[in-house]
């Protein structure tokens, strides 16, 4: 968690996937660049870090093209612990949580934690619950992915999954691999991964 939450970088990104609606599927593609950073920051009055990713670039589906930027923050206190994150017209405070296992084979699962969503800082307008799961998978004799799962219901009772896949090392170094976004309203749908170089 130390090396994942600490760690800088700027990179190139790749963007892959489908999106339906009125019963027609169009693919989409584009491509862009990520920068990740951390900082001291405060979240509801607990001291910590914050984990900043800014996400820009383009993408296209059916011969037109449209700006991509997408901006997100996670807070951790001084031993890790999530405190919350916020987006665009979401601010998410943790409500339980469960460590991480500081050794886990590939097979091991599980719930990290829970989450309620507003849509500001006020908290006077609770938008939707969530809850993140963590899943390790064989990779490679040095190492294993890491999926943290986050599930949002939403107030219309809407569930959005997305999920952050990353390669952790037999001596904890960590790279970010893949974030997978399903978003389904009103019955229309977009499946989208983000590959990280």
């Amino acid at each position: 968690m130390s090396n994942m939450i600490n760690q800088s970088k700027t990179g190139t990104v790749s963007i892959a996937g489908t999106v339906t609606a009125s019963g027609q599927t169009v693919s989409v593609a584009g491509a862009g660049t990520y920068t990740e950073t951390t900082s001291a920051a405060t979240f509801e009055g607990v001291a910590g870090l914050r984990k900043h990713v800014d996400l820009s670039g383009s993408v296209s589906a059916n011969g037109q093209t449209a700006p991509l930027s997408a901006s997100t923050d996670a807070y951790y206190d001084s031993n890790y612990k999530p405190l919350g994150s916020t987006s665009a017209g979401a601010y998410c405070v943790t409500t339980a949580y469960t460590s991480l296992p500081a050794n886990a084979p590939a097979g091991t699962s599980g719930t990290w934690i829970s989450q309620d969503c507003y849509a500001s800082s006020a908290k006077t307008s609770k938008i939707g619950s969530g809850t993140v799961t963590y899943t390790v998978e064989a990779d490679s004799a040095n190492s294993l992915i890491l999926r943290l799962t986050t599930r949002v219901t939403d107030s219309a009772g809407n569930v959005l999954p997305s999920t952050a896949s990353y390669r952790v090392t037999t001596t904890g170094a960590t790279s970010r691999l893949t974030d997978a976004v399903t978003v389904t309203v009103n019955g229309a749908s977009a499946n989208l991964t983000i590959s990280y170089q």
